[in-house]
């Protein structure tokens, strides 16, 4: 479970969600997006620091297109993209401690990114 309070585990989990975006087919990638959302959410700066390991920005944007096309369907108000990602920045600058403004910045660019294509909704 990529969003565990156990920080000897959560690299290992988070490495499994990765591969498995990595792999993902129209199936598979029903089942990627929300424990990707939830994971940014719960750890935003451990997300970013994650993908800027990548400096292509590949893994950035294969994240960020499996959340876009399933990361939303827990929801309520999965069609209403604006008041999604308000919720989605909200949760992430609570849980990003200590975060300056050019970390809220990048949450809410991250938030916009999960929408930036054609809606799949």
């Amino acid at each position: 479970m990529v969003t565990t309070d156990n920080d000897s585990l959560r690299p290992f989990y988070r490495w499994i969600l990765n591969k498995t975006i990595l792999i993902q087919d129209g199936a598979l990638g029903d089942y990627t997006g929300l424990p990707a959302r939830k994971y940014a959410e719960k750890y935003p700066k451990e997300f970013f620091e994650y993908m800027d390991f990548d400096k292509s920005g590949k893994k950035y944007s294969n994240w960020t297109n499996a959340i876009m096309y399933s990361g939303f369907y827990d929801s309520d108000d999965y069609k209403n993209a604006e008041k999604i990602q308000e919720n989605l920045v909200q949760k992430m600058i609570i849980n990003c401690k200590n975060c300056d403004a050019g970390m809220n910045k990048r949450i809410t660019k991250f938030a916009k990114d999960c929408f930036s294509n054609e809606q799949l909704f």
